[in-house]
Formats: structure tokens, sequence, C-alpha cells
């Protein structure tokens, strides 16, 4: 009975834990979620500009700061007198930290006057299809590296149950026909049927933790990545160091 209560254990604790962290799911944190992050396309710049704050409440505000920084910060980059004209926001990340809030803003400015830029995007996607039925794939490749390592470790202890109990029921079966001592035998039979419940057991537990990866693969999305987008019409309202604005009309193809 031992070896029945020990699976029995051990598949509740591989269920358990990640539903204690399901609320932690999704993104962990971006790559470009620091202040220091930069990127230069033939045309524009990406800049990530990190505000801090006590609460989520205060959020507007922090915007208003990562504005105005942006903004300052081309100003000095472009010449306050040039005609450079397009900031674009993209997209934002908040993160606790050190009693507060850390709130990331990512933006997209003109390199250069009268030139157009590239259609960027930052959303967060989903894994390839095809990830989604290798245990542990789609969750690294959206940069879940946590939970890609808990349906490889998953799978790999469950699989590994399953070999090691039909390798000692053999072994016990053997000792069966080695033996004619009634009591031995009622013994091992007793040990051999605890072990093939716990072979069933985590069979059991591999087929739904392998079901549950394909499901999390195929539906969950990830941290929200900056790529430059397919074709598409686009219309931008922009501002201007000369306090003027206007809209753009983009065809990217």
């Amino acid at each position: 009975m031992k070896i029945k209560h020990l699976f029995i254990v051990c598949l509740f604790c591989t269920i358990l834990y990640p539903l204690s962290t399901l609320g932690q799911r999704g993104c962990t944190k971006p790559t470009w979620a620091t202040s220091a992050f930069k990127k230069t396309y033939k045309n524009s710049y990406i800049d990530v500009v990190m505000v801090v704050r006590e609460s989520l409440n205060e959020l507007k505000s922090a915007r208003s700061e990562a504005d105005a920084e942006i903004l300052n910060r081309r100003r000095n980059t472009v010449g306050e007198k040039d005609p450079w004209s397009q900031i674009q926001y993209l997209c934002g990340y908040e993160e606790k930290r050190d009693g507060g809030y850390r709130f990331y803003f990512v933006y997209q400015t003109r390199r250069i006057p009268g030139t157009e830029s590239e259609h960027v995007e930052c959303e967060a996607l989903r894994a390839p299809v095809g990830y989604a039925f290798i245990p542990g794939m789609a969750q690294i490749s959206r940069g879940n590296k946590g939970w890609g390592a808990f349906f490889i470790a998953s799978e790999a202890t469950l699989i590994g149950g399953i070999v090691a109990c039909e390798t000692l029921r053999a072994s016990y079966k053997s000792k069966i026909n080695s033996t004619k001592n009634p009591a031995e035998i009622r013994k091992y039979r007793n040990t051999m049927s605890n072990l093939a419940l716990a072979r069933n057991i985590c069979i059991g537990g591999a087929a739904a933790v392998y079901v549950w990866n394909v499901i999390d693969g195929l539906v969950v999305k990830g941290c929200p990545q900056i790529r430059l987008a397919d074709a598409s019409l686009r219309i931008t309202p922009y501002t201007s160091p000369d306090f003027t604005s206007g809209v753009y009309l983009s065809l990217n193809f």
C-alpha cells in the first residue's frame, strides 16, 4: 500500500503546483521591459521609457511623464527646430517591484524627417501550432520558461514512473516463479498489484499533462513582442515639437 499512496501523493503534487500559480501564468516579463532597450530601423527608432510609481492607479500620470520624456529625447536627437513629427505609442507593461510599480512604455519615433516610419507592432503572440505538441516547447518559445520546464519535467517524471513500475513488476514476477512459499508468493502478487496501480496512475497523469500542454500551447499567448508588421493600411496621428499635429496615411507592403 505504501507504493500506491506515494504515487497518489506525487500525482496530486504534480497537478496542484501549477494550479496554485495559475494566476501568474501568461507573460512573465517582455525582453524589452528595461529602460535601456533601444531598437533602430531604417526610418525609425523604438524606445522604452520607464516610470516608477507607488500604485497602479497612477498609470495615467506615468504615461504623461513618459510622453514628455520621449518628446524630450527626440528633440535632443533631431533638433528642436527640425520638422520631425511622428511619435507613436505602441504598448506598455507594468511590474510590481521594490514596494511600488514600474511602468514600461514603448514608443516609435521617426529617425529621419521626411521619411515614413516602418509599420511596427507590439502584441502578444501564440506559439506556432506545431510547438504545442512537444511538451514545453510552446511555453518556452513564447517566453514562459518556467511553465515550459514544468511540462517537460512532469512528462519526464511520469514516463519515468511508468518505466520504473513495469521494471519492478517484471522483477517481482520472476521472484514468484523462483519460490514455492505461499506467503512470499502472496506478498509478491500484492506488490505487483500496487505497482500496476501506480503505473496506471502515471499513465493517466502523463496523458492529462500532455493534453494540458497542448491546450496551453494552442490557447495562451506569450509576452508582447516588437516586430515589423505585414502589409497593411495605417492611419497615424502625430505631434511635433512646434506644437503642430496631423494625420499620416501609410500603406506598407
